[in-house]
Parts: C-alpha cells; structure tokens; sequence
C-alpha cells in the first residue's frame, strides 16, 4: 500500500463535456434557486417582513 503505480487514465472529450455541462447546471441550478428565495432571503437579512402582491386573476 505504501507504493503506488501510476493510472494512465484517460479523459475523452465526451467525458470532459459532460463534466463541464454538470458544473454549468449546478451554477444555474444555484442561481434559479436564489432568485426564487430572494425576498426571503431579503426578509431575513434586513429584518422586515415580505410583502407579497395579489394578483388580479379575475
């Protein structure tokens, strides 16, 4: 256990892009998610209550 050899492994470009196509969706993924919880988020940091609207769906 105390020697180790050297793996030779190989990252296709395939592979590469499915890996940098799952850090940008996670980015997103973030970024829709804070967006959403933005005035609660909001609320929290300033102290005041969320004031929500109503809408006119009449």
């Amino acid at each position: 256990m105390m020697l180790t050899s050297p793996a030779y492994a190989y990252i296709d470009p395939g592979t590469g892009s499915f890996l940098v196509q799952g850090l940008i969706a996670g980015v997103i993924a973030v970024g829709v998610t804070g967006k959403i919880f933005w005035a609660k988020i909001k609320s929290l940091i300033t102290g005041k209550p969320i004031v929500e609207d109503e809408d006119d769906d009449e």
